[in-house]
Protein backbone atom coordinates (compact mmCIF):
# COMPACT_ATOMS: atom_id res chain seq x y z
CA UNK A 1 0.00 0.00 0.00
CA UNK A 2 1.34 3.43 -0.93
CA UNK A 3 1.09 6.24 1.61
CA UNK A 4 1.46 9.86 0.62
CA UNK A 5 4.12 11.97 2.28
CA UNK A 6 2.93 14.82 4.43
CA UNK A 7 3.33 18.11 2.56
CA UNK A 8 3.04 20.44 5.53
CA UNK A 9 3.64 20.51 9.25
CA UNK A 10 0.52 20.03 11.36
CA UNK A 11 -0.21 20.32 15.06
CA UNK A 12 -0.91 16.58 15.12
CA UNK A 13 2.57 15.80 13.71
CA UNK A 14 4.16 18.08 16.30
CA UNK A 15 2.26 16.50 19.17
CA UNK A 16 3.31 13.03 17.97
CA UNK A 17 6.90 14.30 17.87
CA UNK A 18 6.65 15.42 21.51
CA UNK A 19 5.15 12.08 22.58
CA UNK A 20 7.69 10.02 20.65
CA UNK A 21 10.63 12.10 21.91
CA UNK A 22 9.57 11.71 25.54
CA UNK A 23 8.95 7.97 25.16
CA UNK A 24 12.34 7.37 23.50
CA UNK A 25 14.20 9.32 26.19
CA UNK A 26 12.29 7.58 28.99
CA UNK A 27 13.24 4.11 27.80
CA UNK A 28 16.85 5.14 27.11
CA UNK A 29 16.50 4.21 23.45
CA UNK A 30 19.72 3.89 21.46
CA UNK A 31 21.11 7.25 20.30
CA UNK A 32 20.45 6.37 16.64
CA UNK A 33 16.74 5.94 17.38
CA UNK A 34 16.50 9.19 19.36
CA UNK A 35 18.40 11.12 16.67
CA UNK A 36 15.57 10.35 14.24
CA UNK A 37 13.54 13.02 16.08
CA UNK A 38 16.20 15.65 15.25
CA UNK A 39 17.19 17.44 12.05
CA UNK A 40 20.33 15.94 10.54
CA UNK A 41 21.90 19.36 9.89
CA UNK A 42 21.67 22.65 11.80
CA UNK A 43 20.66 21.19 15.18
CA UNK A 44 21.31 23.37 18.25
CA UNK A 45 20.28 22.33 21.77
CA UNK A 46 20.59 24.81 24.64
CA UNK A 47 20.33 22.45 27.60
CA UNK A 48 21.02 23.04 31.28
CA UNK A 49 24.41 21.30 30.98
CA UNK A 50 25.53 23.39 28.00
CA UNK A 51 25.00 24.03 24.30
CA UNK A 52 25.20 21.08 21.95
CA UNK A 53 25.38 21.42 18.18
CA UNK A 54 24.68 18.93 15.42
CA UNK A 55 23.98 15.24 15.96
CA UNK A 56 27.47 14.56 17.31
CA UNK A 57 26.99 17.11 20.09
CA UNK A 58 23.58 15.71 20.94
CA UNK A 59 24.97 12.18 21.06
CA UNK A 60 27.68 13.28 23.50
CA UNK A 61 25.09 14.82 25.84
CA UNK A 62 22.68 11.89 25.49
CA UNK A 63 25.22 9.19 26.26
CA UNK A 64 26.19 11.06 29.45
CA UNK A 65 22.57 11.59 30.48
CA UNK A 66 21.83 7.87 30.01
CA UNK A 67 24.57 7.09 32.53
CA UNK A 68 23.50 9.78 35.04
CA UNK A 69 19.80 8.95 35.36
CA UNK A 70 17.63 5.85 35.63
CA UNK A 71 13.91 5.14 35.86
CA UNK A 72 13.08 8.33 33.99
CA UNK A 73 9.60 9.51 33.19
CA UNK A 74 8.65 12.59 31.19
CA UNK A 75 5.16 13.95 30.79
CA UNK A 76 4.36 16.91 28.59
CA UNK A 77 2.11 18.78 31.02
CA UNK A 78 1.70 21.70 28.61
CA UNK A 79 2.24 21.85 24.85
CA UNK A 80 1.53 24.99 22.81
CA UNK A 81 2.15 24.75 19.07
CA UNK A 82 2.42 27.75 16.76
CA UNK A 83 2.79 26.91 13.08
CA UNK A 84 4.73 29.74 11.44
CA UNK A 85 4.81 28.42 7.89
CA UNK A 86 3.81 25.23 6.08
CA UNK A 87 7.13 23.60 7.03
CA UNK A 88 8.01 25.11 10.43
CA UNK A 89 6.70 26.00 13.84
CA UNK A 90 7.49 26.82 17.46
CA UNK A 91 6.59 24.65 20.43
CA UNK A 92 6.41 25.96 24.00
CA UNK A 93 6.24 23.07 26.42
CA UNK A 94 6.54 22.10 30.03
CA UNK A 95 8.04 18.68 30.58
CA UNK A 96 7.44 17.19 34.01
CA UNK A 97 10.49 14.98 34.56
CA UNK A 98 11.15 12.48 37.31
CA UNK A 99 14.11 10.15 37.56
CA UNK A 100 16.62 8.57 39.85
CA UNK A 101 20.23 9.67 39.97
CA UNK A 102 22.35 6.70 38.95
CA UNK A 103 25.91 5.73 39.67
CA UNK A 104 28.30 6.62 42.45
CA UNK A 105 27.51 10.36 42.56
CA UNK A 106 26.47 12.04 45.79
CA UNK A 107 22.87 11.82 44.54
CA UNK A 108 23.12 8.12 43.57
CA UNK A 109 19.74 6.47 44.02
CA UNK A 110 17.97 9.70 45.01
CA UNK A 111 14.73 10.58 43.23
CA UNK A 112 14.71 13.93 41.46
CA UNK A 113 11.85 15.76 39.85
CA UNK A 114 11.55 18.97 37.82
CA UNK A 115 9.21 20.89 35.62
CA UNK A 116 11.36 21.98 32.70
CA UNK A 117 10.27 24.86 30.48
CA UNK A 118 11.43 24.43 26.88
CA UNK A 119 11.03 26.11 23.51
CA UNK A 120 11.57 24.09 20.35
CA UNK A 121 11.67 25.10 16.73
CA UNK A 122 10.43 22.26 14.59
CA UNK A 123 10.45 21.63 10.87
CA UNK A 124 8.96 19.16 8.46
CA UNK A 125 11.89 17.09 7.17
CA UNK A 126 11.48 13.96 5.08
CA UNK A 127 7.75 13.87 5.82
CA UNK A 128 8.26 13.91 9.61
CA UNK A 129 8.29 16.64 12.23
CA UNK A 130 11.81 17.07 13.66
CA UNK A 131 13.41 19.27 16.29
CA UNK A 132 15.78 21.94 14.90
CA UNK A 133 16.42 23.80 18.17
CA UNK A 134 15.63 23.08 21.79
CA UNK A 135 16.16 25.72 24.46
CA UNK A 136 15.64 25.04 28.16
CA UNK A 137 14.24 28.29 29.59
CA UNK A 138 13.90 27.20 33.19
CA UNK A 139 13.74 24.32 35.59
CA UNK A 140 11.74 24.22 38.79
CA UNK A 141 11.92 21.38 41.35
CA UNK A 142 8.77 19.31 41.76
CA UNK A 143 7.63 18.79 45.33
CA UNK A 144 7.09 15.08 44.64
CA UNK A 145 10.60 14.58 43.27
CA UNK A 146 12.86 16.39 45.70
CA UNK A 147 14.75 18.15 42.89
CA UNK A 148 17.75 20.12 44.06
CA UNK A 149 17.61 23.11 41.74
CA UNK A 150 16.99 26.73 42.49
CA UNK A 151 13.68 28.27 41.39
CA UNK A 152 13.65 29.64 37.86
CA UNK A 153 13.46 33.38 37.38
CA UNK A 154 11.73 34.76 34.28
CA UNK A 155 14.12 34.63 31.34
CA UNK A 156 16.68 32.49 33.17
CA UNK A 157 17.61 28.86 32.81
CA UNK A 158 17.65 27.91 36.47
CA UNK A 159 19.66 24.75 36.03
CA UNK A 160 22.19 26.13 33.56
CA UNK A 161 25.42 26.86 35.37
CA UNK A 162 28.74 28.35 34.37
CA UNK A 163 31.24 28.68 37.16
CA UNK A 164 28.47 28.70 39.77
CA UNK A 165 26.52 31.50 38.05
CA UNK A 166 23.07 31.13 36.56
CA UNK A 167 23.15 31.42 32.77
CA UNK A 168 20.60 33.49 30.89
CA UNK A 169 19.86 33.38 27.19
CA UNK A 170 21.73 36.67 26.71
CA UNK A 171 24.87 35.71 28.69
CA UNK A 172 28.04 34.76 26.77
CA UNK A 173 28.16 31.25 28.25
CA UNK A 174 24.66 30.39 26.97
CA UNK A 175 25.77 30.12 23.36
CA UNK A 176 29.08 28.35 23.94
CA UNK A 177 29.86 25.06 22.27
Amino acid sequence: MHTARTAQLTEGLVRRLVEGWCAALDRHAPAEEVQAFLVPDGLVMFLHEGTYKELEGFRSWYEGARRRYADESRTASSVRVRLDAPLSGVVELVLSWRGRAAGPSQDGGRWLGFDEYQTWTVVLDGGAARIRTCAVRGRVPRPDGGGAAEPAAPGRSAAARAGGRAVTADSPAYGRS
